[in-house]
Formats: C-alpha cells, structure tokens, sequence
C-alpha cells in the first residue's frame, strides 16, 4: 500500500483514495488551474499550474486537497451536486448502504429520509443546517423577540463575559467600543441567524449555500 505524505498528520494510501472514490460522490484527481498567473506576468497569458491528489466534484469542481476527500468519508458526507464547493450533504446512513447509491454518483439525489443536514462551509467555518432551524441570512439582525428567552440570555451572557474579557485585556479603550466591537450577532450561531424556520430539505439546503457564500 503506497503512503504518499500529503502533511504530517495526513496520509495519501491507496485505502483511503478508494474509499473517497467510492463513498463521497467526488474523486481524487489532479486538478489543472488553467487561469493562475504569478505576481507582475502578463494575465493575458495564464500559466496551467496543476495540483496533485486533489479533491473533485464529478464535473471537475475543485473541492480541496486530499485531505479534505478522506474527511467527507470520514464524516459520512456526500458531494452537493447542485453546490458542490461549499455544501455537503450530511447522510443518516452509510453511503455504501444506500441501494440507490450508484445513482447518485450520476444523478446527485439523495432521498430525503437518508439526510442527515446540509453543511455549509468555507475556509473561515462551517455550520449544519436541518428541518427546525433558521433559514440563515447574512443581513438579518438578531431581535429578542424573535427568540426563547433561554436562548438570548445565554447569548448576551456570552457577549457580556467577552466585552469583560475584552476590557481586562486591553483590546478596547472604553465599554462604549467593546460593545460595539462585540455584536449579539457574533455569539447567534448561523443556525439561528434569520427569521424563517426551515421546513424542508431544499430549505436546509438554500441556508447552507447561502452561509457558505457569507463566509467565502
């Protein structure tokens, strides 16, 4: 079994690429950058710059390094054809006992009874997303009432402990620029950032590719 080193705490091996290839609806591929140019070369004449044991979506969309193909198995997630950078579809059960999984790979629909949440992420974090959250919206304001009492106590007191923190250290000069520095809006989880409850799965869905285009 060959054990390529991709980092320190990751390796490459040929269990790991099968497993990606058969499980996650992507593929572990070289990916070719044909519009990279370096710092002061002419853009009108882009370098191909390729990397290798990249993570694939079926039409060729960059999704990370291999790292990131064996960590969507690990976790049991599957590609989001309609979103694939950004999304995955958290599953309720195993990818390789799905009967319709083969299908999948072509069609990308999961059923909605095998879904577990979608998971929106990016670089900067991530957020899972199912039936009973809030369809998030990046330009919603969080308002007490939209909330259990329970929930926004626990939020402000987490907000009040880090204007505190935030005192003590220095970051801020005065109370008046911690808070403000501080928003309710930083310690509402995405989940819980917007007014809609979400219903169903395509709305699952929605709040996820929109978090991850908040965060990208």
């Amino acid at each position: 079994m060959s054990k390529d080193i991709i980092s320190k705490k990751s390796f490459k091996t040929d269990f790991k690429t099968t497993r990606i290839n058969q499980f996650t609806g992507g593929k572990i591929a070289d990916y070719v950058n044909k519009s990279l140019c370096f710092e002061g070369e002419d853009d009108t004449n882009p370098k191909n710059f390729t990397l290798t044991d990249s993570f694939l979506a079926p039409d060729g969309t960059y999704l990370g390094g291999y790292k990131d193909g064996w960590w969507y198995f690990k976790k049991n997630m599957v590609v989001c054809f309609e979103y694939p950078h950004g999304v995955a579809i958290l599953l309720k059960h195993l990818a390789r006992n799905l009967p319709y999984f083969s299908k999948y790979k072509s069609d990308g629909i999961i059923k909605d009874d095998d879904i577990k949440g979608y998971y929106g992420y990016s670089h900067r974090g991530g957020n899972v997303f199912v039936i009973g959250d809030r369809l998030f919206d990046e330009s919603y304001e969080p308002k007490k009432e939209d909330y259990t009492p329970k929930e926004w106590n626990g939020w402000e007191d987490s907000r009040e402990k880090s204007i505190k923190e935030s005192l003590k250290e220095g970051y801020w000069d005065t109370r008046e620029i911690a808070e403000a520095n501080n928003p309710i809006s930083d310690f509402v989880p995405f989940k819980k950032r917007g007014v809609k409850i979400i219903e169903t799965w395509e709305e699952a869905k929605q709040s996820a590719i929109n978090m991850s285009k908040y965060l990208s």
